[in-house]
């Protein structure tokens, strides 16, 4: 039995060429952070052995989480300073670059600056997904146009 996609006629939907990219995304962002929060914690004991950090073995969640915390503020601040789209942005290339500090650290200290960075990066993410849904939902819901800020920072006119 072949298997078939039913694909919505709806051209307003969430896969429509106007959203495409959007859904695209924000199923993107949020599978990346779901694997992060899965996959560190399964790999988390071999790489403190390996690396010689077992004695401070929860300083790697420690740090992400608080990174994340304090990382709050920050993305809060630059939301409303440079716009979601540069939020999201930023966020991402920040998370990617602490997965890849992360992946090659080849010390334990390195290793923990890594899931800092990590973490601001992923909260920054997270934020950005926030926004852009919501705002995707309120102009979905509501038939508005998506906010003009989301897709420019202020500093593009």
């Amino acid at each position: 039995m072949p298997c078939t996609i039913a694909v919505s006629s709806n051209p307003s939907g969430p896969f429509s060429p106007s959203h495409r990219f959007l859904t695209i995304g924000l199923l993107l962002g949020s599978s990346a952070m779901a694997f992060e929060y899965m996959g560190v914690a399964t790999v988390m004991p071999a790489t403190a052995e390996q690396l010689g950090g077992m004695h401070s073995y929860g300083l790697a969640f420690s740090l992400f989480t608080l990174a994340q915390i304090m990382g709050s503020a920050v993305v809060g601040k630059g939301d409303v300073q440079f716009g979601t789209k540069t939020l999201f942005v930023a966020g991402s290339l920040l998370f990617v670059l602490g997965c890849i500090m992360g992946a090659l650290a080849p010390s334990w200290w390195l290793f923990l600056v890594a899931r800092g960075t990590q973490g601001l990066g992923g909260r920054s993410m997270q934020e950005g997904l926030g926004a852009l849904f919501a705002a995707a939902a309120v102009a979905a819901l509501f038939a508005v146009p998506l906010s003009f800020r989301i897709w420019r920072s202020r500093g593009d006119g």
